[in-house]
This record gives structure tokens, sequence and C-alpha cells, in this order.
């Protein structure tokens, strides 16, 4: 059962993930999200630095498409974070339908933002299950357990992201989360949804993770969707295998965004 923090009201139980256990709370009429280190991390000092690397996160409010952090403290339970409460679904990149190209420009400047940040903000952990899609089709970018600084700070995370989602150089565990890990996600998001096609080969679990640390995502595919050739020049750039091959920035693939809708092209 989860224990609401002192001063909350339990609403509701969301669920137990990897990192968090979820719940929604309320105090005062205003309704919010409260997260518990997950029973899955029998380690005290991972769980304390899941949550950290989340509250150090969102505590910087580097986006308003971030949500905002209410509280951070720990008490008989255990550490917790409230944060601000996003109405949405998880983003499903190859059915997003006319609000595609919305929805690829709203997350790549969300992690334009993070990552100028002067924390030097890595998310660690971008996947359409991250990206939560409003009412109003706006991509809100959440769960930053994974997250961390280029700067050392808080606490560097060793996971190896969300496959197929994953950056190769995360699949074979060569590095933790970077903002070149975060670029290569982000453009594989976008590219799932403006081609609306799968860049992955299908299979379990294992055999992904091997296939992508190998050899990388399906860029042929990505080739031969009919993009405009800045967008999917852009695509192809930030989806180098070799890291050190990509821009440092996702300022030329929010160029090439802009000019696609600017042209008055649809993206269907």
């Amino acid at each position: 059962m989860f224990r609401a923090p002192s001063g909350w009201k339990l609403v509701a139980t969301l669920g137990r993930g990897s990192c968090f256990d979820v719940a929604v709370v309320a105090r005062g009429g205003e309704l919010a999200i409260a997260k518990r280190p997950s029973a899955a991390l029998q380690r005290w000092d991972a769980a304390r630095a899941t949550v950290e690397r989340e509250a150090w996160a969102l505590s910087l409010t580097p986006h308003q498409r971030v949500p905002r952090l209410y509280e951070h403290a720990e008490d008989d339970a255990g550490p917790y974070v409230v944060q601000q409460l996003v109405r949405g679904a998880p983003l499903e990149p190859t059915s997003a339908g006319g609000a595609a190209l919305t929805l690829a420009r709203g997350l790549v400047e969300v992690v334009r933002s993070l990552h100028a940040h002067e924390g030097r903000i890595v998310h660690g952990d971008l996947a359409p299950s991250n990206v939560l899609v409003t009412q109003q089709q706006e991509a809100f970018v959440i769960d930053f357990s994974a997250a961390g600084s280029e700067r050392g700070a808080p606490h560097r995370a060793l996971g190896r992201g969300t496959v197929p989602f994953a950056a190769p150089e995360l699949c074979r565990e060569e590095t933790p989360p970077t903002q070149a890990t975060d670029r290569y996600s982000t453009a594989l998001i976008v590219a799932q949804l403006v081609a609306r096609r799968s860049l992955s080969e299908p299979g379990t679990h294992a055999s992904r993770l091997s296939a992508i640390g190998e050899r990388g995502h399906d860029l042929a595919a990505l080739r031969a969707a009919g993009l405009p050739r800045a967008v999917a020049g852009s695509l192809l750039e930030q989806l180098a295998f070799d890291p050190v091959a990509r821009p440092l920035t996702l300022d030329g693939l929010a160029r090439a965004l802009d000019e696609w809708v600017d042209s008055g092209v649809p993206t269907s």
C-alpha cells in the first residue's frame, strides 16, 4: 500500500515501476503526483539516489513542460517527491496522426532546454513512455529517475535507457547516459513520429538490445520514408552509430522541423 507523504491524502495508486511507486495525492483540493522508491530497488543507496535525481532535475524547473517540484523530503516510510500532476497519455509515436509534427517540435524544444540549462541536464531515459501527451497536444517530459548532469552531479545513473529507444553505446553499457544519448533517443522518437514507422527490429528485449548495440537502428527505413531532405538529414546525423559523429545540439533538427512547418507541406 502506497503511503502518502505527511500532509497529503492518498487518492489513487497508479502503479509500481522499476524505479518508483507512484500515486495521486491531494492536499487542500490540489491534486499532485507522489513518488517513492520502488520496492524493486533493494539497496537503500540506490533508492535514495533515484529520488534525489528526480528532485534535483525538477527543482531546476528548466521548462514549462517539465513537471514542477512541490516537495522533496523523507519521512519514516522513506524518501519521496511530490510533483505536478500532468494529465495525459504516453506518446505513441507511430500513431500520432496529424499531431505528429507538433509533438516532434515540442519534444525537441523541451530537450534543448534541458541541455542548454546551466546545470547541463541529462534526462537519461528518453522514451515514449516518458513523454505524456496532453489534450492540447503538448509533449511533457517526465520521469527523471535516471537524470544527471554532464558536470558530474548529482548521481550519474548507469542504466541502459528504455529499449528499443536507447542509443547503441548505452545498450553496450559503455557509458552512463549523456546528452549525446539523449539526442539520439530524441531523434529516434521524432523519426518514428514523422516517418510513422518503427526503426528497430522486432524481437525479444535481449535480441533488440544486442542488435542496437551492434548495428544501431534501421536508418534505411528512415531514408525510405520520404521526409523533407533537411529533416531526414538532421535525423540521420543525430542517429549516427558513433556518438562523436553526432551534432552537439538539437538546433539543426529544430530548424529543419520549423522549416517543414513553414513550408506548409503536410506530414501525411
